[in-house]
């Protein structure tokens, strides 16, 4: 099937962002649309099956001997594919949906290799301060054991999809914190982008979305901006900055040095850090 017959151009929207930066969020908001219909979670198909799989191919050699890689023309590969991931998405399509969005964190890592398979889809990355970000992942049982850890995931993931270079057409940024203070202009901005109808009654659905709480911190519940103020440490901090500092700068978010941080009385601190503090729970 070629590129024009595919019952899904134009149609996918892929949400990603790091782990912790608010992608079921951002979901919810795009889904609140009438047009759009939601994959219920997180399908892991691009990075978890489409990414390995693509890896047992070459494309230069039919007749290369190589053990656990075997040949296909490249397009061949692609379109097939798409005709499989085609057959996944589109079950979701019917009466007044006309798009599909779909979550999964760990696709911002491969955007080159689902912009070749949906050149006609558009790329929704929300970016969170990696502070913030870390201060989560570190709260979740299934989260990294460290901040160095914590910090490399955010750093590599949303340097990954920023890597990708896709145009303004196709790629667009939101960050969560104007997201939440400015839900407003920010939601209108991003459904004209998105080619949605807008209307009163719909940009009203969209915001109350925005502001109903699910996936949230249980240590934390209330939404909100810079929560690692009252529980990093000054070595937290330091792990951070050495890891991931550099991103942070070129993001645009205010620097803070180890040192602005006063253990004895920051609230909740206790001179812990977070995984001092985490360490009972654990």
């Amino acid at each position: 099937m070629t590129l024009d017959d595919s019952p899904m151009k134009g149609r996918l929207i892929f949400n990603v962002g790091s782990r912790r930066s608010g992608t079921f969020w951002l979901q919810r908001i795009v889904s609140s649309h009438p047009e759009v219909a939601a994959i219920p979670s997180e399908t892991h198909l691009l990075s978890h099956g489409v990414a390995p799989l693509f890896d047992r191919f070459q494309h230069d050699d039919p007749a290369s001997s190589v053990v656990a890689v075997t040949y296909m023309p490249r397009d061949a590969l692609l379109d097939s594919t798409r005709d499989f991931l085609d057959a996944v998405f589109s079950q979701y399509i019917g009466g007044d949906v006309t798009r599909v969005a779909e979550r999964s964190p760990w696709h911002g890592q491969h955007l080159p290799l689902i912009y070749e398979l949906y050149p006609d889809a558009r790329f929704v990355h929300i970016i969170r301060d990696g502070r913030d970000v870390v201060r989560s992942l570190i709260g979740q049982h299934w989260g990294p054991r460290t901040i160095g850890i914590a910090a490399e995931e955010w750093r590599f993931s949303v340097a990954s999809a920023r890597a990708a270079a896709l145009s303004d057409a196709v790629y667009r940024e939101v960050r969560y914190e104007e997201l939440l203070e400015h839900p407003r202009p920010i939601i209108e901005g991003l459904f004209e982008w998105l080619g949605l109808q807008l209307d009163e009654p719909t940009i009203e659905r969209a915001i109350a979305t925005s502001r109903q709480k699910e996936n949230v911190d249980k240590r934390s519940p209330e939404v909100g901006a810079e929560k690692w103020r009252s529980e990093f440490s000054r070595e937290d901090l330091e792990q951070f900055n050495f890891v991931a500092g550099r991103l942070l700068r070129e993001l645009g978010y205010e620097w803070a040095e180890p040192d602005e941080l006063d253990r004895a009385t920051t609230k909740g601190s206790d001179g812990q850090g977070v995984l001092g503090r985490l360490g009972r729970a654990r």
